[in-house]
């Protein structure tokens, strides 16, 4: 995969399915706590610490759930691993949850297939 950080936002370009992603400032940096070691509680305080908000798990799990979807992680079927199935939550949900003026912290991760250029 490349990477490059492009006004505040992370672009990602998977070589091998040649999708092209980009993640605002929030979903990049779940991505980039995601090292198998940090667990959804501290990226919680990671988001929190760079947004000034006080956001909950439930943001997280939204970012995670959207980095699989588009196939930048791969989160274990381990019961401490996902998150509980009544706490999904969508964009809309978590928007009434934590503000409107938290809307813009959302992680958000948008994708596009793109072409083959020989």
């Amino acid at each position: 995969m490349l990477t490059c950080e492009v006004a505040g936002e992370l672009l990602v370009y998977d070589l091998d399915g040649y999708n092209a992603h980009c993640l605002n400032s929030m979903a990049a940096l779940v991505w980039k706590l995601c090292d198998g070691r940090t667990d959804v509680p501290e990226m919680t305080r990671a988001l929190n610490s760079a947004s000034g908000l006080t956001l909950d798990n439930a943001v997280v799990w939204f970012a995670l759930e959207q980095l699989e979807r588009a196939r930048l992680i791969h989160m274990h079927k381990t019961r401490e691993r996902r998150q509980p199935d009544s706490a999904k939550l969508t964009r809309r949900e978590l928007i009434k949850r934590a503000g409107v003026a938290a809307a813009v912290a959302l992680p958000l991760v948008t994708s596009i297939i793109s072409p083959i250029w020989d």
